[in-house]
């Protein structure tokens, strides 16, 4: 799988696990997952939640949990991990994030003595954040203030690409992104673009929540690899969520139609998005 060439540089994508949650029968957990208690499989989400793809999704409540995908082939450094996350909370002012990790050096990760890359979408705080956590102790790379739903899908994707990092956040309800400076915009790119050497090498990869009176949902779980280096970005090089918008151009409007991700989408924030046309041009 190749993203758009720009600027000379091309990006190989190669997806290693994809995970739904629906070759089981719920409460059962697939095959190849190191699962902490407080994890299981439902077809009933509260909240009026519907999975992204049916029947299944994962759910967890009250408790924290790094549930680790653990096959050898899970052992890498450059990927992007990418999942659809969704919380039901009946206790507002509670704590609540959930999110993914990578590069983790040891299956399951822990607070304590581990080492990894985490990114999570924190409704408590209000906020996207990015961490790297040594040995135990977790320092913040970058955050980023976003207003979140209850009871609404979003897409996080976290792509670790030699010392650099990037996230990007997609809104299902609306399919706008977003962006650096906190706001919901159509317009493509990471949210969080950070260079950070904290944790190096290859590593598992897989799922973080923490809950306290709610529950929180995940959805079409997706690992990575990841060759290469970023493409330079550019409003033609990644893809744009689903709208139709009119622009004008020497003095004539072009409509532009844009396709939603297919499914199973492309898993890389320079990718998550491709036009289907550009503007008219003379």
């Amino acid at each position: 799988m190749r993203t758009p060439r720009e600027g000379g540089k091309e990006q190989r994508m190669s997806v290693i696990k994809y995970e739904n949650w629906d070759g089981v029968t719920a409460p059962a957990i697939p095959a190849g997952w190191d699962m902490p208690g407080s994890f299981s499989t439902t077809s009933s989400p509260s909240g009026g939640i519907t999975p992204t793809s049916s029947p299944n999704v994962l759910g967890e409540s009250r408790a924290q949990g790094f549930p680790c995908w653990g096959t050898a082939d899970g052992v890498l450094g450059n990927v992007s991990v990418q999942a659809n996350i969704a919380i039901y909370n009946p206790t507002l002012g509670t704590p609540s994030a959930g999110g993914v990790f990578a590069r983790s050096s040891a299956n399951p990760p822990n607070l304590t003595t581990t080492s990894f890359y985490s990114c999570v979408i924190d409704w408590y705080n209000a906020r996207v954040a990015l961490t790297a956590v040594t040995d135990g102790v977790e320092t913040t790379i970058a955050t980023v203030a976003a207003t979140l739903a209850e009871s609404a899908w979003y897409t996080l994707v976290l792509e670790c690409n030699g010392s650099t990092l990037t996230v990007v956040v997609v809104r299902a309800s609306d399919g706008l992104i977003l962006q650096p400076g906190g706001g919901w915009d159509s317009f493509p790119g990471p949210c969080i673009t950070a260079t950070d050497s904290t944790v190096t090498g290859s590593g598992f990869a897989g799922i973080r929540a923490y809950t306290d009176a709610q529950n929180i949902y995940f959805d079409d779980w997706y690992l990575s690899s990841v060759t290469s280096t970023p493409p330079v970005l550019s409003p033609w090089s990644v893809r744009a969520p689903v709208q139709t918008t009119t622009r004008r151009r020497a003095g004539r409007a072009g409509v532009v139609g844009f396709l939603s991700p297919p499914s199973p989408p492309v898993l890389s924030p320079w990718s998550v998005f491709t036009p289907i046309q550009e503007p008219a041009r003379e």
